[in-house]
């Protein structure tokens, strides 16, 4: 553990942000410092995760995760590489483990090492790769991107597919498609640790999707009302956005939250976000607002991202460790300069799924 701390803190000192995750790559989206993202690699015969985290240019965090089964214990394998920024290819430096390493294990850790390299390769040949426009989404988030075909993809039986968008960290991979069709390599979440003792990288487990949830009472039906809110900022002009719903919501002593007993809570608020090219600013509000963190964890495969008359609408799934899914929905809107204004729906996902209809018409009327 000292290792690690010694380790962690002098490439969080190193850089905390940088225009280059990978050698001889530009991103689109500069990757930050502590930034993650973790894939499901369907190559193992047990479901495995591979989880890849970027320090600076020159060290990354890598950790492989197996769930318990039937046969077997939960595994899990991580640890450090540092390589040489200033090369055009990967030239490892340097490796420290995390978990004390086994020699069941070899397999795994050459893995590890084979894939970076590959994934480190093929980003570098795609070229500039950009953030999908979601204005012309038509599929869920993780579908959505840009193809390119693989012809010798060792890893994945030869012939394979890579969608590419900017808005993943590190590699800007989302998922692999086998020459048969299959997924055999997908972007299950991404997140951004805050520190050393941020563990949301470490401690990564699946989401684990409730099965056969309990249906709940439908909303009692009362008189339709709206709940607003206005927001000034910096000496603007008061800003108002709006949702109709009905008097089951109760304000919680001001405009900014209201919650229907202990099912769910509508959130509006208002903030500064300083960029001008549109593409960019949706493109890194999304990756803000699909981040997992130690709190909560997001189900990528769950998210539905939409941009609608100029109104960024991201939706999907949390949950807390021991806490019950919480169905998520963000109304994003630009106002003039800077200034931007947001509607937060958060329900509790069996709660959403025994009353789609009330809870859909709510953020339809967002206004």
């Amino acid at each position: 553990m000292k290792l690690k701390s010694i380790f962690a803190a002098a490439a969080f000192m190193a850089a905390a942000f940088s225009a280059e995750a990978l050698v001889g790559v530009e991103q689109y989206i500069p990757d930050s410092s502590g930034e993650y993202v973790y894939y499901k690699d369907s190559t193992f015969s047990r479901e495995s995760y591979i989880g890849f985290l970027y320090y600076d240019e020159g060290t990354y965090g890598m950790r492989y995760y197996a769930p318990a089964n039937a046969e077997s214990p939960a595994k899990a394998v991580e640890l450090l590489i540092s390589v040489d920024p200033s090369k055009d290819h990967v030239d490892m430096t340097g490796e420290r483990f995390i978990t004390q390493p086994t020699p069941e294990d070899t397999d795994v850790i050459n893995y590890m090492h084979d894939i970076f390299y590959e994934l480190t390769a093929r980003r570098q040949k795609a070229g500039e790769i950009k953030a999908f426009d979601y204005s012309k989404s038509k599929q869920k988030f993780t579908d959505e991107g840009y193809a390119v075909p693989q012809d010798d993809f060792t890893q994945f039986g030869g012939k394979a597919t890579i969608l590419f968008d900017a808005v993943v960290p590190i590699f800007n991979v989302k998922k692999i498609t086998d020459y048969k069709g299959d997924v055999v390599f997908r972007a299950v979440t991404a997140g951004h640790i805050t520190g050393m003792e941020d563990t949301a990288f470490s401690n990564f487990v699946p989401y684990q999707e409730i099965k056969n949830p309990a249906k709940t009472d439908a909303p009692a039906p009362a008189k339709k009302s709206a709940l607003t809110m206005k927001i000034e900022l910096e000496g603007m002009k008061a800003l108002q956005h709006s949702v109709q719903a009905d008097k089951n919501w109760k304000s919680q002593g001001n405009s900014f939250l209201w919650t229907y007993g202990d099912k769910a809570l509508a959130n509006f608020t208002g903030f500064e976000y300083n960029e001008q090219d549109k593409l960019m600013a949706d493109s890194q509000l999304i990756r803000m607002f699909t981040e997992s963190s130690t709190a909560n964890l997001t189900d990528w495969n769950s998210y539905d991202i939409r941009i609608v008359k100029g109104v960024l609408k991201i939706s999907g799934t949390k949950q807390s460790k021991g806490s019950r899914p919480v169905h998520e929905v963000r109304m994003i809107s630009k106002h003039s300069g800077s200034i931007y204004s947001a509607f937060i729906l958060s329900v509790y996902l069996d709660e959403y799924n025994s009353n789609r209809g009330y809870y859909d018409a709510i953020v339809k009327s967002y206004k």
